[in-house]
């Protein structure tokens, strides 16, 4: 993740992600994702972003955890 930049486009976001256009769009429009838009533009802050990823990272293995009580 070192290699993003500090201030990431929806561009950036879909090559990291590696899904298309409108999936960029749908998580960037979620609830508690971290962007700022700009006129037209949006812009992901790459801490956030990261802190968001690690946070949907732990939701994931409590649901799973929870789904095998």
């Amino acid at each position: 993740m070192n290699e993003l930049p500090e201030l990431m486009t929806i561009k950036e976001l879909r090559d990291y992600l590696k899904c298309s256009n409108q999936n960029a769009y749908n998580i960037i429009k979620s609830d508690g994702f971290p962007c700022l838009k700009f006129g037209g533009s949006y812009r992901i802050p790459k801490n956030e972003f990261i802190e968001w990823i690690n946070n949907q990272r732990l939701n994931r293995e409590v649901s799973q955890d929870e789904n095998r009580s």
